[in-house]
């Protein structure tokens, strides 16, 4: 709907009572696509102005990155791109591994989330240790779930001691997104949060992203 040039004020109908606003990924698409920036990207921008238009009484906006081809990558795309746009979002922050939120003068709200990671990272949080370390001693895979009790288990011990490694790969991780952008690895607040997530659901740019192949740092 918000592709459409001709949308602009729905009349007759209950979109002005809308408070909130749950966007999805449709993940079927043809092959040429798939792995398209265009495909699994949405313009900031004209959401919030089709919104303000559309929805005038709405407070939040949630979006799951689920349906994208590369969920974590739609993720952090998305969390760049408020960075665009100081006019619209004044603060943008990882509140939790997998989850972002944005807010604006107005009040209104963006989170936009890897549903599945988050509701994984919740769950292995309300696991006893010993069911932790028999998770991860099962089959040795690189899924979303064994990548994340790893990650989780990580942090633990990383928070309990601190590792050189690790800092020095969270740092190598924040100015590799600084440079994708020309920016500063700053600019960007990729906190704690962030990195935790990039080494659950590793990051990697589209084909048409602007970045030359794709990457990751394990």
């Amino acid at each position: 709907m918000f592709k459409l040039q001709n949308v602009e004020f729905p009349a007759g109908s209950d979109l002005s009572l809308a408070k909130r606003l749950l966007i999805t990924f449709n993940g079927t698409c043809d092959g040429l696509r798939q792995y398209s920036q265009d495909f699994n990207w949405i313009n900031l921008s004209n959401l919030f102005t089709r919104c303000e238009g559309t929805f005038p009484s709405l407070q939040s906006i949630v979006v799951h990155t689920d349906g994208a081809t590369l969920p974590s990558t739609t993720l952090f795309d998305s969390y760049i791109a408020c960075y665009t746009l100081p006019a619209i979002v004044t603060h943008v922050e990882f509140v939790d591994v997998g989850c972002f939120v944005a807010s604006t003068p107005s009040g209104l709200t963006l989170t936009v989330k890897f549903k599945e990671l988050v509701e994984l990272w919740e769950e292995i949080s309300d696991l006893s240790f010993r069911s932790r370390m028999r998770a991860l001693h099962g089959v040795v895979d690189e899924s979303l779930a064994n990548r994340t009790h790893q990650a989780f288990l990580s942090r633990l011990v990383f928070e309990s001691s601190g590792d050189d490694t690790t800092c020095k790969q969270m740092d190598h991780f924040r100015r590799k997104m600084a440079l994708r952008f020309n920016s500063v690895p700053e600019t960007f607040n990729l906190n704690d949060h962030a990195w935790w997530t990039h080494c659950a659901s590793p990051y990697k740019g589209y084909r048409d992203s602007g970045w030359r192949g794709l990457w990751l740092y394990q």
